[in-house]
Order: C-alpha cells, then structure tokens, then sequence
C-alpha cells in the first residue's frame, strides 16, 4: 500500500463536492426522512439539472482548490525532496525503502486539469 504523508496538502475537491459539501444540510432539513444514500441522490439530481451558470461558482471554488493543491504539493515536495520531512513523517525503522514518494507534480497536475 502506499503510505500517505500526515502533512501531505489535502487533495482539492471537485465542483461537485463543493456544491454537496455547501447544501448537504439544507436538503437534509428539507428531507429529514431520508437516509444517507437517498440524500446523495437528490443532490446528485440536483446537480445534473442545475444551470451551468448555477454551477459556475462551484467550479470556481474546484479551480481555486486545484491551484492551492498544486502549491501546497510543490512546497511538500520541495521540503520531502530536502530531506526536511516533519516527524510525524518519518518512518519507524532505519529506512525509507517502504516509502512510496508523492507522485510527480507533472504528472498530478496534467490529471487534475484533465478534470476541467
């Protein structure tokens, strides 16, 4: 398995996630009979049908996100390539043969804008 870093930046969320994470606990007042997986599907109803222009803001905070993520990761990688890891890091043996490194900024950052 791959070991991820404590202090690794968290991953940026999709536009989605930014509109479920901003209405989740209206729809859940408008809906309190529903359970978790019923709730998901209204919003992901409501996400198919909402107006591009509705869903604009979402994807500007997803891009937003995107470019935080980017920078947090070049600073963790400029700091895990110095060998300035924190300790909560470090490994508990004499190596860090097990260590799976973050994937290179490249290669994340062609994946994340493929997502646009």
């Amino acid at each position: 398995g791959r070991l991820v870093a404590r202090s690794a930046p968290a991953k940026p969320q999709s536009a989605y996630m930014h509109y479920v994470t901003s209405v989740r606990s209206s729809v859940a007042l408008e809906f309190p009979e529903l359970e978790f997986f019923e709730l998901a599907n209204v919003l992901s109803e409501r996400w198919k049908y909402m107006a591009a222009s509705e869903k604009a803001q979402y994807k500007d905070l997803a891009k937003k996100d995107r470019a935080r993520y980017r920078q947090e990761l070049e600073q963790y990688q400029t700091l895990t390539a110095a060998g300035t890891r924190p300790k909560s890091e470090r490994p508990h043996r004499d190596s860090d043969e097990d260590l799976d490194p973050v994937s290179d900024l490249d290669s994340l950052n062609s994946e994340l804008d493929s997502d646009e």
